[in-house]
Parts: structure tokens; sequence; C-alpha cells
């Protein structure tokens, strides 16, 4: 919704020959930079739009804020959850995911069945006992699949070890 909103603010603008720069931070900061300049070249109804859509931005992000306090919060108060955070590449949101994956880790056999349930195995295929790997499925949870790229860093991480090696 925040692109959304930051995209149909572009195009209002972009109607009345105002162009911003690429990307969102940058294009509001040139609204705020120069918004006597942008007034000018828009009917006071316009200007009123753009105040409103950019107060919808100012509650969208209040709101983003409040709900990534709320699962910081929720991240502080499981402990797997604290350890994950502590591996690089593995944020809040991804820690208090992978911690409500995990849950008290009796659910999978190995540490390898629950990397497949990410989708952090590779494929493999072949025929008459000769195996080939191939690249990370794209199977596994959709929802954890934001933090697939950053996991890797972690892999051998001292965090992950103590994690694993509470779980039987």
């Amino acid at each position: 919704m925040r692109t959304a909103t930051t995209n149909m603010v572009r195009g209002l603008l972009y109607e009345f020959g105002v162009v911003l720069p690429g990307g969102k931070q940058v294009g509001l900061k040139a609204i705020g930079a120069n918004r006597a300049q942008i007034d000018d070249k828009l009917p006071q109804l316009m200007s009123r739009l753009v105040d409103q859509q950019l107060q919808t931005l100012r509650d969208i992000d209040r709101s983003i804020e409040q709900i990534e306090d709320e699962i910081a919060e929720q991240q502080r108060q499981l402990d797997k959850a604290r350890v994950l955070r502590e591996v690089p590449g593995i944020g809040v949101l991804g820690a208090t995911a992978l911690a409500a994956t995990l849950g008290d880790g009796k659910g999978w056999r190995s540490g390898r069945e629950f990397a497949a349930s990410l989708g952090l195995v590779p494929a493999h295929s072949g025929t008459g006992g000769k195996t080939q790997n191939g690249r990370l499925s794209k199977r596994g949870d959709p929802d954890l699949s934001a933090n697939r790229r950053s996991r890797p860093q972690a892999a051998g991480h001292p965090a992950l070890e103590n994690l694993t090696a509470a779980s039987p």
C-alpha cells in the first residue's frame, strides 16, 4: 500500500509537469525541498490531494513501525528467536518466523528435513544410483522465502550450533 500511495503521488505530480527523482525516500525529500515550486504548478485542489496522500504515507509508516515493535517484543520473549536474531543476516521478522516454524524442534527427524521444509536443500535427480545435486529448490514455506538469500551467510554460526544442540 505504501508503494502504491507513493506511486500515486508521483503520478499526480507528473500530470502537472513535476518529475520526481527515482526512489521513495529521494522522491519524498524532493517534494519537501521543492514544495513552494511544486505548489505553484498545481491547482489548489491537487495541492490538498498531495497533502492527503503524504499524510496517508505517514500514517502507513507509523502503522508499520507499531507492528514491527510488537513483533520485536514477541521476538524478545521467545528464547529461540533471541538466539536466531544473533545470527548475521537474520533480522527480527526472520528470527520470529523461524522460531515459530521450528517450535520445539521435535517435528523434524533431522536438520536436513527442517531445511527441506524451508526449501533450502538442493534439488536432486538421478537414475541408476547416480544422483546429481542441483540448485536450491524453490519449494518450502513461502512466508520464509524472503529470508532465503541471507541464510547461507548464517551457516556455521555459533548461535545456530547452540540452537541445534539444544534440540534433540
